[in-house]
């Protein structure tokens, strides 16, 4: 298990990380170091020290696994024929999240684990802020708010959050209408804790957002975090989507690391309510690489879902790397993946 290290240790491993890093790469060029070098010039791998984390007046006494909203939440969600988890299971959440610092190292956000050490977070930052919608990176900004492992680039506080979300945000405005005046409409199925709604109202606040999940510590989490950054981005319980996701509400639905996550069956329900709410477009970015598979339970082979999309009337309209135009990035950067944007025939 990793061991947690103080300020000082933390601040001595970056500072030696850097000189390393520095003086290696002045030497190599960096799109033919191979992997291997790269994970030694890295050194060790840091961890989160969660006494150094200071939480928001009331987050220590709200966000707990008896809290009555939590316990509500968790009856309403029970036989829904969406929480057939085969991953999202209550042994995984008790070993991947800590409720507290749920932006740190956990369930909903690798950050330090395969490609996440220094060298990687500034490549892809320095990507996102050049590749970015200029409005999207300048509107943005970081904190370490509830355990999330930051780096500082050139001045700027960075994380995965924080580079996730300028990508994927400068996606949408580009399929949606190039112009970065208006976002459309967004039903976020999966949308953890409400990561990238808070993103797009800060960008856009007039942008019309709504989170939902399956998973009911999610719904828990992201209407406190919403509520925490001030986003006017609506959270939508599991049991009110029959009723609130209908025709002509949304124009995109978004599906971020989540599908991947899920059992077939699961997957075709929610394929269900977004055909029969005429959603227009949909937004995929698997965890499988170039792979649309669900996550299936022991002894049942994976499924592709992109079979399940195209026969609910969607077509692929555009499929590029996360880090696109640049292979080098796709290849270094933190955590690469492939987007997938499909359109309504």
């Amino acid at each position: 298990m990793d061991h947690v290290v103080g300020n000082d240790r933390l601040e001595a491993l970056k500072r030696g990380a850097k000189h390393r890093l520095s003086r290696a790469l002045g030497r190599l060029d960096l799109a033919v170091v191979r992997r291997s070098e790269l994970e030694r010039l890295q050194g060790p791998r840091w961890v989160l020290d969660h006494d150094a984390v200071e939480l928001p007046p009331g987050a220590e006494e709200y966000l707990r696994v008896d809290n009555p909203r939590l316990l509500e939440l968790e009856s309403r969600y029970q036989g829904h024929p969406a929480t057939g988890h085969t991953q999202w299971t209550g042994d995984f959440l008790q070993d991947q999240l800590v409720l507290q610092y749920f932006r740190g190292d956990n369930a909903y956000v690798w950050q330090k684990r395969h490609n996440t050490g220094e060298v990687n977070f500034v490549l892809s930052a320095l990507h996102a802020f050049e590749h970015g919608h200029p409005d999207v990176v300048a509107s943005l900004g970081e904190d370490d708010a509830f355990g999330a492992f930051t780096f500082d680039v050139d001045g700027r506080v960075v994380t995965r959050d924080l580079i996730d979300s300028i990508l994927e945000l400068t996606f949408i405005d580009e399929m949606w209408s190039g112009d970065g005046q208006g976002l459309p409409r967004i039903l976020d199925i999966g949308a953890g804790y409400g990561r990238l709604a808070h993103r797009a109202t800060t960008w856009q606040p007039d942008a019309e957002y709504t989170c939902t999940d399956a998973v009911a510590v999610s719904t828990f989490i992201s209407e406190y975090y919403l509520k925490y950054r001030k986003s006017p981005a609506r959270v939508l319980a599991l049991d009110e989507v029959d009723s609130q996701v209908t025709p002509g509400r949304f124009d995109l639905a978004v599906n971020i690391h989540s599908f991947s996550e899920c059992p077939i069956d699961a997957i075709k329900w929610w394929l269900d309510q977004v055909a029969e709410a005429e959603i227009e477009h949909l937004f995929v970015v698997p965890n499988t690489a170039r792979d649309l598979i669900s996550t299936e339970g022991e002894g049942r082979h994976r499924e592709d879902f992109r079979v399940e999309i195209e026969r609910r009337g969607y077509k692929l309209e555009e499929m590029r790397p996360k880090y696109s135009p640049s292979a080098a990035v796709q290849a270094h950067g933190v955590f690469p993946a492939w987007y997938f944007w499909f359109t309504r025939n």
